[in-house]
């Protein structure tokens, strides 16, 4: 009958979207046919670029048309859940405890990205030192001009009128540095960043089947399971980038706070005791209450999430009961005010930013007026 035959065709035309049909089965675009895949010819594992050139081709690829999991890269062997789960799991029978277990998977990147940032660090210190006899140079250079009738410079500086090339190889050594710094700079986050990822990926993977093996058991509630898999655990990726600043920032403090008391003196003074103000006296209130309001909002977000999951899970009980209402308004509740904890933090999050911003102004207003007053005292 035509019934028959139309529900026949129907059954045909959606026979290509069931899962039991094979994408080869499917004609491609036209825009896909072109374009041979790139699983071949994907860099192998462990495969290391200076110029991190073995993305170009996904990039270049992806323009054209949408990846798919044979066009990307390969990964390193080391870098693959399953071998950095493995080790975890070795040294955490070792040692029952999270941070000491993760260190084999991340202290060789850890250490080796270290490396790398205090090599940035240094070419970065090194910038102003070469500016500084850069600025020296030119001021004998002045003089030069000033003494040109006698080929030589008076005896408090110490080149000749005819060693001016060495400006050019200042020049050349400022350009070497900046460039060795900024490679460092990258490859130092690459790596801290690839260390993150299997930290995230070992605590991710630990987290799941822990879940599995107490589910039913445990008292926490799926929420706080979810936000344990889905938030905390993507914060050991969002601190990576900063993680080499904790080391680092110390010692460039002392570097710059002893190349600024050899410039500039006693007004130095001024310019520390502003730091300090912000630095222990504004920073610490800031952070608490933004921890605070975090953790706040952590606690909503578990409820939310439970209540969400309850919901999904006991839809038809809700449909036949008839608490569409009900659960919608509980859930509006939860939701209103996480809202006014997130937009409480976002406001503390921008003064602190601010702050931030605004707090090498000062300590340079503090300090150069400090050093100016000081001159016009003393003069």
């Amino acid at each position: 009958s035509a019934s028959t035959t139309g529900f026949r065709n129907l059954g045909d035309r959606t026979a290509c979207f069931s899962p039991q049909t094979r994408r080869s089965q499917l004609a491609p675009l036209p825009h896909m046919a072109e374009i041979k895949p790139r699983g071949a010819d994907a860099a192998p594992p462990g495969y290391f670029s200076l110029w991190f050139s073995a993305i170009v081709p996904t990039n270049k690829l992806a323009h054209k048309r949408r990846l798919e999991e044979e066009d990307l890269p390969g990964l390193m062997e080391t870098d693959k859940v399953a071998a950095v789960y493995s080790s975890f799991q070795s040294s955490y029978k070792a040692t029952p405890l999270v941070g000491r277990a993760l260190r084999p998977a991340v202290l060789r990147l850890a250490g080796v990205s270290a490396v790398l940032y205090g090599l940035y660090v240094g070419c970065i210190v090194g910038g102003p030192l070469i500016l500084r006899r850069f600025l020296e140079l030119i001021v004998e250079e002045q003089a030069c001009d000033a003494h040109a009738g006698n080929g030589t410079l008076p005896t408090e500086y110490g080149l000749s009128c005819d060693e001016r090339w060495f400006g050019y190889v200042l020049a050349v050594i400022l350009l070497v540095t900046r460039i060795i710094g900024s490679f460092c700079l990258s490859h130092s986050e690459m790596l801290m960043t690839r260390a993150a990822l299997r930290a995230r990926s070992v605590l991710m993977t630990g987290l799941f089947r822990k879940c599995l093996r107490l589910s039913g058991v445990h008292e926490s509630s799926t929420g706080q399971i979810q936000t344990l898999m889905a938030i905390d655990a993507e914060v050991v990726l969002m601190v990576a980038p900063v993680v080499n600043m904790l080391w680092s920032a110390p010692v460039q403090f002392v570097i710059y706070l002893v190349l600024l008391g050899l410039l500039i003196g006693k007004a130095l003074g001024v310019g520390i005791a502003v730091m300090a103000f912000f630095l222990f006296v504004i920073s610490p209130q800031v952070s608490k209450r933004l921890l605070k309001i975090r953790r706040e909002q952590l606690k909503l977000t578990d409820q939310r999430v439970k209540v969400t999951n309850e919901l999904v899970q006991g839809m038809r009980v809700v449909k036949l009961c008839g608490w569409e209402e009900s659960m919608k308004s509980r859930l509006l509740a939860i939701r209103s005010k996480e809202m006014v904890k997130i937009r409480a933090g976002r406001y503390i999050t921008a003064l602190f930013s601010t702050l931030l911003a605004t707090q090498l102004l000062f300590v340079a207003v503090g300090t150069f007026g400090s050093y100016v007053g000081f001159g016009t005292l003393t003069g």
